[in-house]
């Protein structure tokens, strides 16, 4: 007997059974020879008669193994071939035709929601489907790689199959044998977004190996089948809350036109969702300002639930999409309030879908959330005061190739705020529009302007009052001309200036930060064929929050908010934008007082870590958190200072006032209490014109030359001023400035430029003189 086997199936054994009366005299060993051919030599066979036809016969049971073999695929036919003869008699041959089937799993890998945010959980389903015709799959498994940034919830595996989380960041799964005739199978695991995971970058459950075989246990002749699945979700802030706040005078309990004891104040914060989301469990809450009482039951909400018992609490089951929600409430400006400081407000909006952001006094979602602020009345009543921040972005990409480059149209936004407590009153705006800009007709906007115009390319702009504690955005658009080559970059240079009748002329600044003077706006921007960068820029400021004894001074016991801010004045995206603060020695943090104005609040302990994600050109992003000052006593500095990173640029350390000429510098608080004096004072008199007179002994006539020395201690200080008391009609002819330091010492309102000089370097500055006094102005 003879069986011709197909290439791909090996011969392993074969066997004879045969009915009791037939023998035969060969020997039932079989071979399979080169061909593929097995032999079987039966010898003589005999058949005794029985009578009975029905067993005469004899069965050859021949073993094949398919072997793993490129002729041994899924519906392949394999053909056989058996033969028999004896006697010189050829039996017809035998064919048998067998289809090769092998087991095919069809997989998925879901994640219920692939736009996340940090701290979200998300489900990952995995699922396997017998194809149709297809045979078991045995020893199903896989190892599943979860990314940095996401974490596997422990004890979530659930399913068929078994799991093992042993590894860190790894899930094995095994899911043993699907029969194909059962149908799917299927598991799913839990994994949170870390808190510090990167904004805006894609977060990837790979697999690190996954598989499943024809044969039940290992087997040399056994098809491997390995598959692989993955699935990306990114990680947003999804802060798609808008809370806008003012907060403004409405009692003025003396009618002095000022904020001072007393008084009432109205906060009205106006919240609303947008990009087509809804906001579950949503929550507003508001504390209530330092120095000063909420007025019992002024709380008011449109919508939702609230609870004034402990600061202002609104809660709402969902805040629907577009739905505008007005909150407003009244504080009264306690006795005790510290004369010249600043009443703060600012609350905070928080959902199930979002992370918490704080409500914004500006409205301008470009330049981060600030606090709402009023200066109580000084000691000497009146204080003036302005913040004017200029800012661009990119609303107009000719070439859609996302870089600030030729032929692109840029927005400039500048924020004019009265920070003081008495109106402005003839305000007027003058920027000049510098070469390489070329001005979009009809588009500068200042809302309650008496006239915006743009003429021999400088733009005007007059406000008849910019009320105390008020702000208004000026915009216009400018396009960049045709004049960068093409693989070079080029920057543009802006600082307009901002005048009224009661603070005289004064620069804008481009980080709006009074204390550290008053930077231009320096924005870079590309030929067509040139690489695209990020300049990013992260400053650092503070203000008094709660100020517990009352002093208006930092000492033990208050609370400090320090700003962070992070801009890009470059021509491309700032990608992954984190800045990290370590907490400054003295000061104890206030547990969940970090904020950002986008991103995420990615950890607080022991240091804060903010993911910020992109900061497209132009964009400007805030974190605040708060400091309870704690020192060994009240005669000490507190040092501070952040740092910024990104994918895409170097790591840079904030600076204390933007500029880089005299090194990247922390920010200094100087911890005193109300019996030091924060400035010294020393005044002398240097020459004369009589060499008759000595000492301080003048006469009519006589010009005097008086040295004033104002000992300015670390750290910033607010509405700073040099005057000299002088004898009445002693009128002043010139004066002079100059600084004496080693790093950092700046006037906010730089006068005379004196910024920009060098140690010990005089420069002329404007005195404002009256009967008896010559002062000249410094600012913060």
């Amino acid at each position: 007997m003879q069986l011709d086997m197909p290439t791909g199936v090996r011969f392993e054994e074969a066997a004879v059974s045969v009915p009791g009366q037939i023998n035969y005299t060969g020997v039932s060993a079989a071979t399979a020879d080169a061909n593929n051919q097995v032999q079987l030599n039966l010898g003589e066979v005999t058949n005794a008669p029985d009578n009975d036809p029905a067993n005469d016969f004899f069965m050859v049971s021949v073993t094949g193994v398919v072997e793993d073999s490129p002729g041994t695929q899924s519906g392949d036919l394999l053909g056989f071939t058996g033969r028999a003869a004896g006697n010189s008699v050829l039996a017809s041959p035998s064919n048998l035709e067998v289809i090769v089937i092998e087991p095919a799993l069809n997989v998925t890998f879901e994640a219920d929601k692939n736009a996340v945010t940090l701290g979200d959980v998300v489900t990952f389903t995995f699922t396997a489907t017998p194809e149709a015709g297809s045979s078991n799959a045995y020893d199903t498994g896989l190892v599943l790689t979860l990314p940095t940034g996401l974490t596997l919830e422990a004890g979530s595996f659930a399913g068929s199959g078994m799991a093992d989380e042993s590894q860190s960041g790894v899930l094995a799964a095994n899911l043993g044998t699907i029969v194909a005739t059962e149908g799917a199978r299927q598991f799913s695991f839990k994994a949170r977004v870390d808190s510090d995971a990167a904004i805006d970058s894609a977060l990837s459950v790979t697999t690190q190996s996954a598989s499943f075989s024809s044969l039940a246990a290992a087997n040399n002749d056994e098809r491997i089948y390995s598959f692989s699945v993955a699935e990306t979700i990114a990680a947003d802030d999804a802060s798609f809350i808008s809370a806008d706040q003012s907060m403004f005078l409405t009692y003025d309990a003396n009618g002095n036109g000022q904020v001072d004891a007393a008084d009432e104040l109205t906060i009205n914060t106006t919240i609303t969702t947008n990009n087509g989301f809804d906001a579950p469990e949503f929550e507003f809450f508001h504390r209530i300002p330092a120095s000063t009482a909420y007025k019992a039951g002024t709380a008011q909400t449109s919508a939702g639930v609230l609870d004034d018992s402990a600061g202002i609490r609104v809660t709402q089951e969902t805040l629907a999409e577009n739905q505008i929600l007005n909150i407003s409430f009244v504080v009264t400006v306690s006795d005790t309030a510290p004369p010249g400081s600043f009443i703060s407000a600012q609350g905070s909006v928080d959902s199930a879908a979002t992370v918490s952001e704080p409500t914004d006094a500006d409205a301008n979602d470009a330049n981060g959330d600030q606090a709402n602020r009023l200066r109580i009345s000084g000691r000497e009543g009146e204080v003036t005061a302005t913040i004017s921040q200029q800012q661009f972005s990119l609303t107009h990409d000719a070439d859609n190739d996302e870089r600030v480059s030729a032929g692109d149209t840029l927005t400039f936004r500048y924020t004019l705020t009265n920070n003081g407590t008495v109106d402005l009153t003839n305000v007027a705006v003058q920027q000049p529009i510098p070469a390489g800009l070329s001005y979009v007709n009809g588009s500068a906007v200042l809302p309650g302007a008496d006239s915006v115009a743009v003429s021999a390319n400088i733009l005007t702009g007059e406000l008849a009052v910019l009320p105390a504690g008020a702000s208004v955005v000026l915009s216009f658009a400018a396009t960049i001309d045709d004049i960068i080559p093409t693989t070079t970059s080029r920057s543009f240079l802006l600082q307009g200036r901002l005048s009224s009748n009661e603070t005289g002329s004064r620069d804008f600044d481009a980080n709006g930060i009074a204390a550290d003077g008053s930077q231009p706006l320096q924005i870079f921007a590309v030929g067509h064929d040139a690489s695209a960068q990020p300049a990013v820029e992260l400053t650092q400021s503070w203000y008094l929050k709660h100020d517990m004894d009352g002093d208006g001074m930092v000492d033990n016991g208050d609370e400090i908010t320090f700003i962070l801010q992070a801009s890009n004045y470059g021509s491309g995206a700032a990608s992954q934008v984190v800045v990290t603060q370590s907490y400054p020695d003295n000061t104890r943090y206030v547990q969940n007082s970090a904020q950002v104005s986008q991103g995420a609040v990615g950890r607080e302990s022991p240091s804060l870590v903010a993911n910020l994600g992109s900061l497209a050109p132009g964009a400007v992003a805030s974190v605040s958190y708060t400091l309870r000052v704690e020192g060994p006593d009240n005669n000490f500095v507190i040092d501070s200072q952040a740092s910024v990173s990104g994918s895409n640029f170097s790591t840079l350390s904030a600076d204390d006032n933007s500029n880089a000429a005299d090194g990247r510098n922390p920010l200094l608080v100087q911890v005193t209490d109300a019996l030091t004096p924060a400035l010294t004072v020393a005044s002398q008199i240097t020459a004369t014109s009589d060499n008759q007179t000595t000492g301080t002994d003048i006469v009519q006539g006589e010009t005097v030359t008086l040295e004033y020395t104002l000992n300015v201690p670390v750290g910033s200080h607010e509405q700073v001023s040099a005057q000299i008391l002088l004898p009445e009609n002693m009128p002043v002819i010139s004066a002079t400035l100059a600084r004496n330091f080693d790093t950092g010492l700046r006037a906010a309102l730089n006068p005379g430029d004196i910024n920009a000089q060098s140690a010990n370097t005089s420069v002329s500055v404007d005195v404002i003189q009256t009967i008896d006094s010559a002062t000249v102005e410094l600012g913060g």
